[in-house]
Order: C-alpha cells, then sequence, then structure tokens
C-alpha cells in the first residue's frame, strides 16, 4: 500500500510541474494585413533577437512561442511590399497580440531614353514612361520652352509593369542659332519626378527664307511663282516678286514691285500682264518682316512667247465594272490660252491623242482641276489628261487604271478576284464561283490546279488571301476528293469534298 501511495504522489508531482510550464508559455502572436485591411499571407514574420521567422496563413496570422519575457521586435516583409516593424513588450507567461499593417512599394517613374537629340531637320522623337513599381503611377508632363511646339500624351494613369510612348514635336522655325536645351519634367504627387533632357541644333532657323519656283510665261504675260520656306521671327508681313531685264533684281532695281497678299498659304503667286514680246526677263522672289528683306537665292529667267498649256494627270476614282472617273488639272492655260481639253486613254503608257482613245472634255480656257466619268473602258489601261493650244498639245503623266475587284495575271492567262468568294465544302464554293457576276462578269470558275498554283506564286501581288489550303476544280482521285493548295507553304494536297476549305474566283482572258 505504501508502495502505491509512493508511486501517485510522484504522479501527482510531475503533472502539476507540466501544467505549472504550460501556464507561464510566453507568447506574440496577430496578423499581417494590407492598407485596405485584407490579410496578407506568406508574409515573412522574423522575431527579434532571436532571428527566429515564420510565414503567415492565408488568414494573416502568425504566432511566436517564447522561453521568458522580455522586449521583442516583430518584423514583416514581402515582396512588393514596404518592411513593417514593431517592437513588443512581453511579460513571462502572458501572449501579446502584435498587429502589422504594410502597403506595397511605391510606384517608380523609369525613362527609357533619358535624352532626346534632334538632330539635322527632324522634329519628331519619342521616349516612354515604364511604371517600375507595384502602385498606380498617375504623372503628367511639365514644358516651359517655345520651341517645343507638342508633347502627346502629356499626362495619364499607368498600371504596374506598364509602359507609354510619349511623342515630341518640336518647332525648328523657333530654335535659336547654336546649341538648344531644355528639360521635360515627368512629375507624380507619389512617385517623385524624372527629367527628360531635350537638345536641338538651331543653325539660322530664326531667319526669314523665300524661294523661287518654276514660272509659266505667256505671249505678253507670265505666272510667277515663289515659297515661303521659313516664315521667320517677327513672321514676314510682306512678300511678292521684283523683275527686271537684267539678272539680281531687288526692291531697289525693279521694273515694278509686285506684291502678294499675305496668307497661311506657303505658295505663292502673280500674274504679270503686258509684257513685250520676245524680251528675256529675271524674276526673284522676296519677303520683308519689317526689319529684313530677303530674296531667294535662286532666280528664275524667262522669255515672252507663245507657249503650250501645262496639264497634270490625277489619279482617277469610282472604277468599278469597266467605268473611272478621271482626273485632269491644268497648271497653266498657255498662250494663247488653250482650246481643248481632255484624256485619253489605252494600254500603252506612251500614248497620244493619234494612237489612243481620246475623250474631250471641254474648251472652258481656265485653270484648275477638271473630271470625266466614262464607261466601257479597257481595265487595266493607261490614261493621261491633255490640252490643246495652237502651239501644241501637253501630257500628264500616265496614270494606270486598275480594277479594285479583280486583277488579271497576264502571264498566266487569268482574272482573281481580289476576295475569297468563302470557306465551305467544295460544291458550295464551286457554285458560289459559277454564280458570281464580279465586274460584270458571268464566266466566274474556281481554278484548276495549276491555276491555283499560279495564285499562289503571284499572293504577294494578288493580296487577301489567307494561310488555309484553297479548293482547285481538279479532282484528286476518283473518289470524291478535289486539289487543295497550302497558301502557308505552297504544298499540294487532296481534300474530301465535303470538308470546308477556302475558295478563291478566276475567269479565263479572252
Amino acid at each position: 500500500m505504501n508502495k502505491l501511495v509512493y508511486l501517485f504522489v510522484v504522479f501527482l508531482f510531475f503533472s502539476c510541474s507540466k501544467n505549472e510550464e504550460e501556464k507561464t508559455i510566453t507568447g506574440i502572436y496577430g496578423t499581417v494585413s494590407d492598407v485596405s485591411g485584407e490579410p496578407v499571407d506568406a508574409a515573412i514574420v522574423t522575431l527579434g533577437p532571436d532571428g527566429f521567422s515564420t510565414k503567415t496563413g492565408t488568414n494573416g496570422s502568425y504566432s511566436f512561442e517564447l522561453l521568458k519575457g522580455g522586449i521583442y521586435t516583430i518584423c514583416a516583409e514581402k515582396e512588393n511590399y514596404v518592411p513593417q516593424k514593431a517592437n513588443v513588450m512581453v511579460k513571462t507567461g502572458s501572449n501579446e497580440k502584435c498587429d502589422l499593417t504594410i502597403k506595397l512599394t511605391p510606384a517608380i517613374i523609369m525613362i527609357s531614353p533619358d535624352a532626346l537629340d534632334f538632330e539635322e531637320e527632324l522634329t519628331t522623337r519619342a521616349f516612354s514612361i515604364t511604371n517600375d513599381g507595384y502602385e498606380l503611377l498617375k504623372w503628367q508632363i511639365k514644358k516651359d520652352c517655345d520651341w517645343i511646339k507638342e508633347v502627346m500624351p502629356d499626362s495619364g494613369v499607368l498600371a504596374k509593369g506598364r509602359t507609354e510612348a510619349i511623342t515630341v514635336v518640336i518647332d525648328r522655325n523657333l530654335l535659336s542659332d547654336g546649341k538648344n536645351e531644355t528639360n521635360l519634367v515627368v512629375s507624380s504627387s507619389t512617385s517623385g519626378n524624372a527629367e527628360v533632357r531635350v537638345c536641338a541644333t538651331g543653325t539660322g532657323q530664326r531667319k526669314l527664307m523665300v524661294n523661287m519656283l518654276r514660272t509659266y510665261p505667256l505671249t505678253t504675260a507670265a505666272i510667277l511663282n515663289g515659297e515661303i520656306i521659313h516664315a521667320g521671327i517677327p513672321a514676314y508681313t510682306e512678300r511678292g516678286f521684283v523683275y527686271h531685264t537684267e539678272p539680281a533684281p531687288t526692291l531697289k532695281k525693279t521694273l515694278a514691285k509686285l506684291s502678294c497678299s499675305v496668307n497661311s498659304e506657303k505658295k505663292y503667286s502673280y500674274r504679270l500682264y503686258d509684257l513685250p514680246q520676245g524680251k528675256t526677263y529675271y524674276v526673284r522672289a522676296y519677303a520683308s518682316n519689317g526689319r529684313d528683306t530677303v530674296y531667294s537665292t535662286n532666280e528664275d529667267c524667262f522669255v515672252t512667247a507663245e507657249s503650250k498649256p501645262e496639264v497634270e494627270t490625277i489619279e482617277a476614282t469610282d472604277i468599278s465594272n469597266g467605268t473611272a472617273t478621271l482626273y485632269g488639272k491644268i497648271l497653266s492655260v498657255g498662250d494663247p490660252v488653250y482650246t481643248e481639253r481632255g484624256f485619253v486613254y489605252g494600254k500603252r503608257q506612251d500614248i497620244t491623242i493619234y494612237d489612243g482613245n481620246k475623250v474631250v472634255k471641254d474648251s472652258s480656257g481656265v485653270e484648275g482641276t477638271y473630271s470625266l466619268w466614262l464607261s466601257n473602258i479597257p481595265i487595266p489601261c493607261y490614261f493621261r489628261a491633255y490640252v490643246t493650244n495652237k502651239v501644241g498639245t501637253s501630257y500628264g503623266e500616265p496614270i494606270k487604271v486598275e480594277n479594285t475587284e479583280f486583277i488579271e495575271l497576264t502571264a498566266a492567262g487569268i482574272a482573281v478576284q481580289n476576295e475569297d468568294i468563302g470557306n465551305n465544302d467544295w460544291a458550295s464554293v464551286n457554285a458560289m464561283c459559277d454564280n458570281s457576276t464580279l465586274g460584270g462578269y458571268t464566266d466566274w470558275r474556281l481554278p484548276t490546279k495549276d491555276e491555283l498554283m499560279k495564285l499562289y506564286t503571284n499572293r504577294n501581288e494578288i493580296k487577301g488571301f489567307s494561310n488555309e489550303s484553297y479548293w482547285s476544280s481538279t479532282p484528286y482521285s476518283a473518289y470524291g476528293d478535289y486539289c487543295c493548295v497550302s497558301f502557308y507553304n505552297g504544298t499540294l494536297s487532296s481534300g474530301y469534298k465535303s470538308v470546308n476549305k477556302s475558295a478563291r474566283c478566276v475567269r479565263s482572258l479572252k
């Protein structure tokens, strides 16, 4: 009995010792959350000075069990977040709560490149802004420079890791002589500022500059043409021409000062009348800003005599079904004034009114643009604007008229539509081609195997093809399949007629 009592006493002693030890366990616990109050999981929480660490759970919680009381440091950190620390006084046998709040690393402005050099005649360059942080970057660009004409865009918001391209446009006319430098400041209320250095070299860009263009002489008149190259600072207030029977005319050496109106157009003209026939004249353009008067470095020389009119050919429009609207522009009416203007068209580029199809517009004798709508013209073909007076006939440059609905492959002997007729089974696309009336033609069909290979060879000229396989009208075998060509790599293969494939219609050229 005494032995049993002894064992029971020993058991009670150890049990009480263990309970007492549990009651005296010292600890720190808490949660880690972000500024919005959401828990942050997988954050590293370090206990100092011991250096023990643990990770937060999905609910942001952590805990440490200590051996004794004292002052401890808790540090919470996670990638892309700013670390947060707190000191905790812990009494022996107590559990202290320590909640920590961490926030994302602020946005960082990254600029590339950080310098823009506008070399020679460059007026446009670009750089990029990147948000290299983990918060939204709200930015704006400030400039304090008259020769920087535009910054596009000049403000915005960037998510983390995103990039914005910024275009900078300068006005070279406002550059001072020599090197010009300034800084564009990219600022943010949360991320500080960054700068882009902008430099450009001015070479007399502030100086007024004028150029003499081609003169059109007439029998007793002439059309003078000039152009403002640089408006100058201050801007010019007067422009015109000076002319004389001797070279290098000036305002002091001119038969008359020929002033022209000042407007937003850089080019200007003057029609000079009542000149003696058969004389030679020299003419220069001039401009003045009230402080300086400049002359064109080039001068034009002309002789008054009978002259042919001048004409320009302009691109045709409304091309469809063998019809088109042709355009021309009379640059000079000639002397004497022209008596006929119109168009000539045909298969050759060098067509004239004597060997091409001639269509007369009118004999109005005025400058400017004119047009004619024509039907039943052979497309493709070339056309030229023409104008005639008693001196002769002048032509504009030939322009090709091409059908916008199909293209002719002369070497292959076929015309091909510019767009796919569809993507379907063989019977469907074959019927679609047979029923097509594009361009007024009713003989459209699926191409043969050989024709389809020619379409693949000329695919860059024809355009609009996909990288899929295309049907041909050539059977591959007697089992209901047809030849197909892959427009990805030009491979010839077979396709069962119930499978969907692309198709392009052709017709034979006669």
